[in-house]
């Protein structure tokens, strides 16, 4: 999901309230609204005990509670470059 508004943040929420994952790419956002939509999404993610990584600098995997994610590699903290 590319989101370009705030708004979009609910969608992204929506998903992961519908069991499915979500790959959200902040690449190109403006870095307030950036940080405005990684907040919200995060708050929804912490409600429904799901888990959000870092892929990349701008890109974020967002899973419910029922995936998990498997990787050699564990980033500490989303927020570093926010």
């Amino acid at each position: 999901m590319r989101p370009t508004v705030f708004d979009d943040s609910r969608e992204i929420s929506d998903v992961l309230l519908s069991g499915k994952a979500a790959v959200l790419n902040l690449e190109g956002v403006d870095m307030n609204l950036a940080q405005r939509i990684i907040d919200f999404v995060s708050g929804s993610c912490y409600a429904m005990n799901g888990h959000i990584e870092k892929i990349s600098n701008y890109i974020f995997i967002i899973t419910p509670e029922s995936i998990e994610i498997s990787s050699g590699i564990r980033i500490p903290s989303f927020k570093d470059n926010f």
